[in-house]
């Protein structure tokens, strides 16, 4: 028997085990080879070892404590003129959201834009939020631009 550590957690398995994956049903369990993930329900392997974890209680949490993986996404429309955002950039969120939940969570923002006399435009942001400026207003910087769409003749 070998103890690893996975995730904060000091798993027991038998010798020969080269890989472990937690399967849809949330157990977590050893291989001796590694599993072939193009079946429908991989995990349900009958050589699959179930081993001990020895600091289980390390795996209780709090739910208010993780990151909800779920984006919060957000529509809003840049006055004209605005030019499209490149990663780096400040961004203010205006829309009426849970300032908490985007602290807490991945945060995504549909922009568009149209100016009269020039073609409209529309990017998929991802934001990393901040915190609050003085006025309660979300202070963001975008971490990477998910999409851009562009308006060609």
């Amino acid at each position: 028997m070998k103890i690893y550590e996975y995730n904060d957690l000091l798993v027991q398995i038998p010798a020969g085990v080269s890989h472990l994956m937690i399967g849809a049903d949330g157990v977590l369990r050893g291989y001796r080879a590694r599993p072939d993930t193009s079946l429908s329900r991989p995990w349900e392997s009958g050589e699959s070892i179930i081993p001990v974890v020895l600091n289980w209680e390390k795996s209780l949490s709090e739910i208010a404590a993780l990151r909800e993986y779920s984006p919060i996404i957000i529509h809003e429309f840049a006055p004209p003129g605005t030019e499209r955002f490149r990663v780096g950039d400040k961004y203010t969120l205006h829309a009426t959201i849970n300032e908490e939940l985007c602290l807490t969570s991945e945060v995504h923002a549909v922009i568009s834009c149209y100016t009269p006399g020039m073609k409209p435009w529309c990017q998929i942001l991802k934001l990393k939020v901040e915190g609050l400026s003085i006025d309660n207003i979300l202070l963001a910087n975008v971490k990477e631009i998910l999409h851009d769409l562009k308006v060609f003749d």
